[in-house]
């Protein structure tokens, strides 16, 4: 119970502080999938995060990846990388899918289940780029709509007319653009 009563102070601090947090009982919009010949393979190996929502596991992160392995079936080991405050930072965790929506994963940290799955809203394996999105509609019974979003790349920046194209999709979401900070990935260490 101590976890489920910090997790709610957390994502509702952080979500007001940000303007995302809206106690009035509202679903999560289902995003659309990204498209039919979307391959969870494709989704597989390292990403860099370009730009990204407040969240309160990455709070002062610089240099953040994602390292998605495909272990089998429908398992992967999630790797995240970054540094904070000139050192080296790393979470390590598990997702899992289904064959009906291998653009849904959910997540593991830890002893941390996310309560709500994550959307890969959209991707483009040839040009390298990917759109994640979840959100969450309530906490417990507590009626509460938080939204987090990552723009994720396969280099370290991010041409501006993807980034923008991403933005538009990520507010049809109800998610302003504006939302997101961008993710520094210079100066990070080897």
């Amino acid at each position: 119970m101590p976890t489920k009563i910090f997790l709610l102070f957390s994502f509702c601090f952080f979500g007001s502080v940000i303007g995302k947090s809206i106690l009035d009982g509202k679903k999560c919009p289902i995003p659309v999938t990204p498209s039919p010949s979307f391959k969870i393979d494709d989704f597989v190996g390292l990403w860099y995060e370009t730009e990204r929502s407040l969240e309160p596991f990455e709070l002062g992160w610089d240099c953040s990846s994602f390292n998605y392995t495909h272990v089998s079936g429908n398992k992967f080991l999630v790797d995240m990388n970054g540094q904070k405050d000139g050192k080296k930072v790393a979470n390590h965790g598990t997702a899992t899918n289904d064959d009906k929506t291998p653009y849904v994963l959910n997540l593991k940290f830890g002893q941390f289940d996310i309560p709500d799955p994550q959307w890969i809203v959209e991707m483009d394996a040839e040009k390298g780029y990917a759109l994640v999105f979840t959100c969450f509609d309530k906490i417990g019974p507590i009626p509460v709509q938080i939204k987090f979003a990552w723009i994720m790349s396969r280099t370290r920046t991010l041409d501006k007319a993807i980034a923008d194209k991403l933005h538009k999709k990520l507010e049809t979401l109800g998610m302003a653009a504006s939302s997101l900070q961008p993710v520094k990935q210079e100066h990070c260490l080897k």
